[in-house]
């Protein structure tokens, strides 16, 4: 179920994962990206709430948009001289 987390000023919902997985599938979707690479930008990107550590200054919108120029992790990391430092 859906839980929260109450302070003085807020409240903090906390959404099953299975949600939380399926709306980024849903955002990957909107960006042209298939469903099975949300794996590759968790890889990139990483997610502190569940401790995957991802790439230095590596947020979601970069990781979508490098997946949409390389195609996958692997286009990537045999492009990987033609990415911008």
């Amino acid at each position: 179920g859906r839980g929260a987390l109450a302070g003085p000023r807020r409240i903090v919902y906390m959404l099953p994962l299975e949600v939380q997985i399926h709306h980024s599938i849903l955002v990957l979707q909107d960006y042209g990206l298939p469903p099975a690479q949300y794996a590759e930008v968790l890889a990139l990107a990483g997610d502190s709430a569940d401790s995957i550590p991802g790439l230095p200054n590596i947020g979601e919108k970069t990781a979508i948009a490098l997946l949409q120029q390389f195609g996958s992790m692997q286009g990537l990391l045999e492009g990987a001289e033609q990415v911008r430092a």
